[in-house]
């Protein structure tokens, strides 16, 4: 349903919300990622919402399917963007959800 009614548009994919390493429903979303990729035509985008995040330990970095990194930041710091910056493959980045629950700190 998905590729039919969405994928003739200029889509970035997200596929769920808040998969972190040893999320219950990991392979589930994993499964369903990937099927989106293989009956996409224009293979757009595709990415889950992590939340927080650390690239170096993403369960999803390494996959075809995952394109860009959609995450949920616990702060503004350096620090918290730094392992996507330094990630060897080269992915953009997307911040989801900023600026409210008092994360609003930044630092250099």
């Amino acid at each position: 349903y998905w590729q039919a009614r969405f994928g003739a548009y200029p889509v970035l994919w997200t596929t769920a919300q808040e998969v972190d390493p040893g999320h219950e429903f990991n392979d589930y979303w994993h499964r369903i990622a990937k099927a989106i990729y293989d009956n996409d035509a224009y293979r757009q985008p595709l990415t889950a919402h992590m939340e927080g995040g650390d690239a170096s330990i993403s369960g999803w970095a390494d996959k075809d399917y995952h394109s860009w990194f959609g995450v949920q930041p616990s702060n503004l710091q350096k620090d918290g963007y730094q392992t996507f910056w330094e990630y060897n493959a080269t992915k953009p980045y997307v911040a989801y959800e900023t600026g409210y629950e008092f994360n609003r700190v930044t630092t250099d």
